[in-house]
């Protein structure tokens, strides 16, 4: 399977991957607040369908603090073998419908006045 073996400043912390993800992504992000200091943070995520129907979200990294001089390396690699994921987020069918009827809601009500 594909897998991202993710490493700061030479520490590795995970072998990112499973069976049947559909997606595998790793994100750094900067964000410059008006009122705070700066905020850098790696998450290292994936997406996948379970049986069940919905969307999975498997976590390995989630939003880890990062200071300017870290270095972070993201390693491509094929493996049997995969870190568990230390968290994930199911989200059943019925609440994705549910969330998409209340964006709707929110879009008609918005253009309904134009």
């Amino acid at each position: 399977m594909f897998c991202f073996d993710v490493y700061v400043n030479g520490e590795k912390l995970c072998r990112a991957g499973m069976k049947d993800l559909l997606v595998l992504d790793c994100m750094l992000v900067w964000v410059k607040p008006v009122d705070s200091e700066d905020e850098m943070t790696l998450s290292v995520g994936g997406l996948y369908e379970p049986p069940t129907g919905g969307n999975a979200h498997p976590r390995w990294v989630e939003r880890m603090n990062l200071q300017v001089g870290d270095e972070v390396t993201i390693r491509l690699v094929n493996s049997d073998v995969a870190d568990e994921p230390t968290s994930e987020t199911v989200s059943t069918p019925e609440w994705i419908r549910e969330q998409e009827k209340k964006y709707f809601e929110h879009v008609k009500a918005k253009f309904e006045d134009e």
